[in-house]
């Protein structure tokens, strides 16, 4: 029974964990929907916004975006199939140098520390890397100063997505 009782909880907390999330702020609320593992779609002020778009995620689901940021090269974060999927003529692209190229309209390149207006959105990027976790001695999944993460203003709020880091 305890089993049982425990599975349902899970459940329901995972359910949970994936519905949208509703943020009130100045001009409007934000909504914040989990896609699947870094893939988030954000909307406020008539404006949708993809962090990291995956082809694991329902695609089918996902609203035409305005604005994509990606975080680092790896496909579980920069995913062209994904991408094409949820893209209008109009999308701005928002992404670290090591992605530059890599899209297929107007790209916004952003370094670590700097902050743009892009889409009426003020995008910061912030450093995403690794210190220890790598796939070898002296070697790092994620070198410092390649991805970002980023930090959104919308309606007063700021909002972090970490970008591929370690804690």
């Amino acid at each position: 029974m305890r089993l049982w009782f425990g599975l349902v909880v899970l459940i329901v907390g995972l359910g949970a964990a994936i519905a949208a999330d509703t943020i009130p702020a100045t001009g409007g609320n934000i909504v914040l929907t989990p896609m699947t593992h870094a893939h988030v779609q954000i909307e406020f002020g008539g404006k949708v916004i993809h962090v990291d778009p995956t082809s694991e995620s329902a695609l089918g689901t996902a609203k035409p975006a305005d604005i994509i940021l990606v975080t680092d090269i790896h496909g579980d974060h920069m995913d062209p199939k994904a991408i094409d999927m949820i893209k209008k003529a109009s999308t701005i692209y928002v992404a670290p140098a090591a992605l530059a190229g890599k899209f297929p309209g107007t790209t916004e390149i952003i370094a670590n520390g700097e902050t743009r207006t892009i889409g009426g959105v003020s995008v910061q990027a912030v450093g995403a890397y690794n210190l220890q976790r790598g796939p070898a001695a002296g070697q790092l999944f994620h070198t410092k100063g390649r991805g970002n993460g980023y930090v959104l203003t919308l309606g007063g709020k700021r909002i972090f997505f970490s970008g591929d880091t370690e804690c």
